[in-house]
């Protein structure tokens, strides 16, 4: 369970905190890194027991569909199993990593 606050932030802050850093992945073009942290956000929302509230949710929905049919099904599916295989603190260094010009984050 992740429920260790990390430099004195909740989880829940840390995860409300990267849905904005994966609408702009997706803006940018960057949809299997987007992917790939919105799966990272759900599992500590599961872990938390936190549900997004119901606006929140559909806006939610709706962007990884877009993102499914974005990068094609198993794409997603594989973007998808890696993020939900980060832990927290990965996933926030993947959020902040910066992409170099081929396409890599470092």
């Amino acid at each position: 369970m992740i429920s260790t606050p990390i430099s004195g932030h909740t989880p829940l802050m840390f995860t409300l905190a990267l849905s904005p850093c994966c609408d702009l992945f997706d803006a940018r073009g960057e949809s299997e890194r987007a992917a790939r942290l919105f799966a990272a956000a759900e599992v500590v929302r599961e872990d938390i027991d936190y549900a997004l509230p119901v606006p929140d949710r559909d806006e939610y929905e709706g962007t990884v569909v877009g993102i499914r049919t974005t990068i094609g099904g198993m794409t997603f599916a594989a973007a998808w199993a890696e993020g939900r295989a980060m832990t927290l603190e990965q996933a926030i260094e993947y959020a902040l990593a910066v992409e170099t010009g081929s396409g890599e984050v470092t």
